[in-house]
C-alpha cells in the first residue's frame, strides 16, 4: 500500500515543462508475502511533463528513495485518444552507488472514471538483469482538490 502527496510548482510554458514535487510513503507490512517488508520506506520525486499536442505528452521524473545512495528515474510517452483513456509506455530504473543498477519497462492504460478518479493497469518486464520480475499491476487514484488554492484566472466559467 502506498500513499502519496503531489504539489504543483509551475505550469508548462512553451518548452519549459509543468513541474511538480511528490512524496511517496510505502507501508511494507501491508504488502503480499512476495513483497512484504517489516519496514516502511519513502521517496521524493521531481515530476516534469510536456504536453506536445492535444493527444501526446511526455513525462520524466527524477528522485531519491529513503535518502540512500541511489537515484530513481522514469521516462514515459503517453497517448490520449479520448478524454477518458490514456495509453502509456515507460522506462524506469534505479542507480545504486555500491551495486549494479536496476531497469525495467512497462506499458499500460489509464481510465478516468471521473475527472478526479483514475483506474490504471500496467504490465512490465525487467531490462538488463533479473532483480525485478515481470509483473501486472492495478491502481486507483483520487485527486483531492485544495479548497484553499487560489482560483485559476484563466479558467472560463
Amino acid at each position: 500500500l502506498g500513499i502519496s502527496e503531489k504539489r504543483s510548482i509551475c505550469a508548462q510554458h512553451k518548452w519549459i515543462p509543468a513541474t511538480s514535487l511528490a512524496g511517496y510513503y510505502y507501508i511494507g507490512s501491508l504488502a503480499s508475502l512476495n513483497y512484504y517488508k517489516s519496514i516502511n520506506n519513502y521517496s521524493i520525486v521531481g515530476i516534469f511533463q510536456n504536453q506536445l499536442d492535444k493527444h501526446w505528452s511526455i513525462s520524466y521524473n527524477l528522485g531519491n528513495s529513503d535518502f540512500k545512495k541511489n537515484v530513481m528515474y522514469t521516462a514515459s510517452c503517453c497517448f490520449a485518444p479520448s478524454k477518458k483513456i490514456t495509453l502509456f509506455a515507460e522506462l524506469f530504473g534505479q542507480f545504486y552507488l555500491n551495486r549494479y543498477s536496476v531497469h525495467g519497462t512497462d506499458c499500460g492504460l489509464l481510465f478516468f472514471l471521473k475527472p478526479n478518479m483514475q483506474f490504471d493497469i500496467a504490465a512490465g518486464i525487467p531490462l538488463l538483469n533479473n532483480e525485478i520480475t515481470s509483473y501486472l499491476t492495478f491502481g486507483y487514484s483520487i485527486l483531492f482538490k485544495n479548497k484553499c488554492a487560489p482560483e485559476d484566472k484563466n479558467k472560463k466559467n
